[in-house]
């Protein structure tokens, strides 16, 4: 009985509270566990522990709000917030974000290489990505207006039973990553000596059926990398006006050796790679 009050107040508690917040701030709360005001207006979304914490020790004096960190990086005052694998997780903190409407989203990460000359280490910027997730398939379904940037050739064959949906009403396009910064970021690359290769990437939501023939269609299709978010980060950075970016380092190439989970042997092309990539990043933070 007494759990059954002490239970009652508590919920009618958090419901007064939750009714005086502003939306921003309510969602900022449930996926953040901190009030929209302490995100600043650059936000860094890794995907991975590693690229994390590996960010986390470059920001100068981060102070953690929740499951958030803000502090400078090159002396510019970003926020870091770990999105967790996968689409609907980078979806999530898109549609908070959407909500405290951020200068611009960085994601630094690692994804796979679909050609033998991306090469572990390599830093891959992608300038578009072509989805084959089912959570932006969700968001195109919902979101008419997206079928024209999409439209492409209508395929009838398509072995990715996602993007055989979009194939097959002529959905075969991609979606670009904002140009401003994708011209911030070559500059910034070019000024600290470090190479940059740009393509197109498929982000898929299928990490163990990435099978050689899913390899050989995306290759023609023109992709040449692959990763799990920068479909659901470009989709509603569009849909919402939030210049979005994804900068990331190769860890494995699918053309030439198995899946990184699969590898026996580590590169430590990767640690350099990654070190290369967040430089670039503190070159271009001054200029956003």
């Amino acid at each position: 009985m007494f759990k059954r009050i002490e239970n009652g107040v508590k919920g009618a508690f958090i419901s007064a509270a939750l009714k005086a917040l502003a939306r921003k701030d309510r969602l900022s709360q449930i996926f953040f566990s901190t009030m929209a005001s302490t995100i600043e207006r650059i936000v860094l979304v890794p995907a991975s522990y590693t690229v994390g914490q590996v960010l986390h020790d470059r920001i100068k004096n981060p102070q953690k709000h929740g499951q958030t960190y803000s502090g400078t990086l090159a002396g510019v005052k970003v926020s870091l917030i770990r999105t967790n694998v996968g689409g609907p997780c980078v979806a999530n903190v898109m549609e908070v974000l959407a909500e405290i409407k951020p200068r611009a989203v960085i994601r630094v990460d690692y994804a796979g290489s679909l050609v033998s000359d991306l090469k572990v280490g390599a830093l891959f910027v992608a300038t578009s990505v072509i989805p084959g997730d089912g959570t932006s398939a969700q968001y195109i379904h919902a979101n008419p207006s997206v079928f024209d940037l999409l439209a492409g050739d209508i395929i009838n064959d398509a072995p990715d039973p996602v993007h055989a949906w979009l194939a097959a009403r002529g959905m075969t396009g991609s979606i670009p990553a904002d140009k401003g910064l994708v011209k911030k970021i070559e500059t910034a690359a070019r000024e600290k000596g470090v190479a940059v290769q740009e393509g197109v990437i498929w982000s898929t939501d299928g990490l163990f059926t990435e099978a050689k023939d899913k390899v050989a269609y995306w290759r023609e299709r023109g992709a040449i990398a692959v990763d799990m978010e920068t479909s659901c980060l470009y989709l509603l950075g569009m849909k919402y006006a939030i210049p979005s970016i994804a900068i990331h380092v190769i860890s494995d190439n699918l053309a030439t050796q198995p899946p990184f989970y699969d590898l026996e042997k580590y590169d430590p092309g990767i640690e350099d790679g990654l070190a290369r990539a967040i430089n670039a990043v503190e070159g271009m933070l001054p200029s956003i």
